[in-house]
């Protein structure tokens, strides 16, 4: 097993701020989708067809793209494609459409 390599001070400031952008941003989706304001803090309003939700939306990417980052992978809980098992194909019963029974 190798040495793990040094990080310059430098990469490991960047690797800090990054961090923390990261988790403000998660904090800012956090707090936008719980939407303590009750609907006065709204970027697109819900009852638009079709872009009413896209704000959501888009927070919850957001939250789910930073907690990924901080290694916490929700997409694996609900079956991913890389955890997804690869069922057998399904078997047709072919019947005679002229038996009545």
């Amino acid at each position: 097993m190798p040495a793990p390599r040094r990080r310059s001070p430098q990469q490991r400031m960047t690797d800090a701020l990054t961090s923390m952008l990261v988790g403000m941003v998660m904090m800012v989706a956090f707090i936008y989708l719980i939407n303590p304001s009750l609907g006065v803090f709204e970027l697109l309003p819900d009852n638009l067809p079709l872009v009413g939700n896209l704000d959501e939306g888009t927070a919850t990417a957001l939250l789910v793209g930073g907690l990924r980052y901080f290694g916490i992978d929700l997409l694996g809980i609900f079956g991913g494609p890389a955890r997804r098992r690869r069922l057998p194909p399904r078997t047709v019963e072919h019947r005679d459409p002229t038996d009545r029974t």
